[in-house]
């Protein structure tokens, strides 16, 4: 039987409604010393809240005999990190015997500890618009046992007259502050769990793309591990009801082993790629202008290859003279481009492979892609485009990287078709290159991921097995960055 279960009870109900596919994207694997990790994080916060209690003041009698106990103060009240329930701590007080109510009198001070006692919370993980929240069922605390030392000699013999009626005090304030400690503890983690956004927008070039990190269904536990699967789609900004029939998860299951190690997060690259696909097709990003700006990117040998004025062996016009014809020295060559990227996606040990179609539309005018006038070139490409598996997170963003792996090409002009051969010249030498600059001008703002700052991820590894891709590390829970 795990630790965790000694100190946390897990009631699971998530009943998730939202727009895009209900089956997972994602689903989040977390064994057993990761919970154990997230509980002694917690225990921690607790702890610090169970330090130098003030109690009120107490009097009482037995016969003739009169006890006064002031200055009462609970130290360290800890539940051990590695017992998970055994609840400890110290209490020190001053006291006054009086024999009658103003007769003579013996005072001096004790120490007092909790030993044999115990603490327990029960909590539930529900779902509430998709965000994690942490719901308080039950708190007990069990003050099993108090012993005290005090000082005064024969006093502390007298002192165990009226040892009932102190220890019962004294055990009921430090039940009702342990339990006070975890009815405030627990609702503030759950505010703070709420506030962490799970839909996020895109940046950059990619705007108005959002992606959902949210719960999709119930979170499961069991003896080894909890699931907690995720929604992990994308869509644009006015099509999160679509739907597409495009959509869909993989038919292979996730895992169910026990994960390698702490944390593992497993991706459906079918579900999550194709919703991301959708996203970018039905959004403006699909259309480009390539001008100047793009050009002078490129290395010094091609940033002039598409002027009319274009001299040396690799220009545009030398390579078609037929341009030559309607390229006065005064313009330059924009490019209009639209791409479509297909559903079908593959995984492997390089990355993610893209397959998309491209069509480049050129036309005389200043350069600056603001050109009105007729395509005087046509270029169509067939695209296999890697994402390499390289990504890494940033600031709480994915980064990638994307290359172009294949093309099939082909290109009419206005006086023709042009030969394969000198297309794909023309492709590999400066069309390759600024169709990777703009594919990783896009991903360069990454993909935003939730700011899980209370977690820290150690050894890191990345697994690409189609159709699962699959992110594993150690954490280390500190919920204090949390609660701060």
């Amino acid at each position: 039987m795990m630790k965790i279960k000694a100190f946390l009870l897990l009631t699971i109900i998530v009943s998730a409604a939202f727009c895009l596919s209900s089956k997972p994207g994602a689903r989040i694997r977390l064994r057993t010393d990761a919970l154990n990790s997230a509980a002694r994080s917690l225990i921690d916060e607790l702890n610090a809240m169970g330090n130098n209690i003030q109690v009120p003041d107490q009097s009482t009698k037995w016969h003739m005999f009169h006890l006064e106990i002031s200055s009462i103060v609970v130290k360290n009240l800890n539940i051990d990190r590695n017992q998970l329930s055994i609840l400890t701590g110290r209490v020190s007080f001053h006291y006054k015997i009086k024999l009658g109510k103003h007769g003579p009198h013996k005072s001096g001070s004790c120490d007092a500890s909790v030993d044999g006692s115990s603490a327990k919370i029960k909590f539930g993980i529900s779902e509430q618009n998709s965000h994690p929240l942490l719901n308080l069922i039950d708190k007990s605390a069990n003050i099993n046992d108090l012993n005290y030392h005090c000082r005064g000699g024969w006093v502390s013999k007298l002192l165990n007259l009226f040892k009932h009626a102190l220890k019962g005090f004294l055990k009921k304030e430090i039940k009702n502050f342990a339990e006070k400690d975890i009815g405030t503890l627990i609702p503030k983690m759950a505010n703070k769990l709420l506030a962490i956004p799970i839909e996020h927008e895109l940046r950059g070039k990619l705007d108005g793309t959002y992606v959902n990190y949210g719960l999709s269904s119930s979170p499961k536990l069991n003896n080894q591990m909890l699931n907690i699967p995720l929604i992990m789609q994308f869509w644009y900004k006015g099509h999160k009801n679509d739907n597409p029939a495009t959509v869909y998860p993989s038919s292979q299951p996730f895992p169910t082993a026990v994960p390698p190690q702490m944390f593992c997060v497993d991706i459906d690259s079918n579900l999550a790629a194709r919703s991301a696909i959708y996203a970018f097709n039905v959004s403006d990003k699909s259309t480009f202008t390539i001008g100047d700006s793009n050009f002078k990117r490129l290395s010094k040998d091609k940033q002039q290859f598409f002027d009319c004025s274009c001299v040396g062996n690799r220009c545009l016009i030398i390579d078609i003279p037929d341009l030559t014809k309607q390229c006065t020295k005064d313009k330059k060559f924009g490019i209009y481009g639209k791409v479509k990227v297909g559903g079908d996606i593959y995984v492997n040990n390089s990355g993610i492979i893209l397959f998309a179609d491209a069509t480049f539309d050129f036309k005389l005018g200043n350069g600056i892609g603001q050109e009105t006038g007729p395509s005087l070139l046509t270029v169509k490409a067939d695209l296999d485009v890697l994402l390499e598996k390289t990504v890494h997170i940033q600031n709480w963003n994915l980064i990638g990287k994307f290359d172009v792996l294949f093309t099939s090409l082909s290109a009419n002009s206005t006086f023709g078709p042009i030969a394969p051969h000198i297309i794909n010249d023309i492709w590999n030498f400066v069309i390759k290159d600024i169709v990777e600059l703009l594919a990783n001008d896009a991903l360069a703002s990454g993909i935003p991921l939730p700011p899980l700052n209370f977690i820290t991820f150690n050894n890191v590894h990345l697994h690409f097995d189609n159709p699962i891709i699959q992110t594993c590390s150690d954490v280390v829970f500190d919920f204090k960055k949390l609660l701060s």
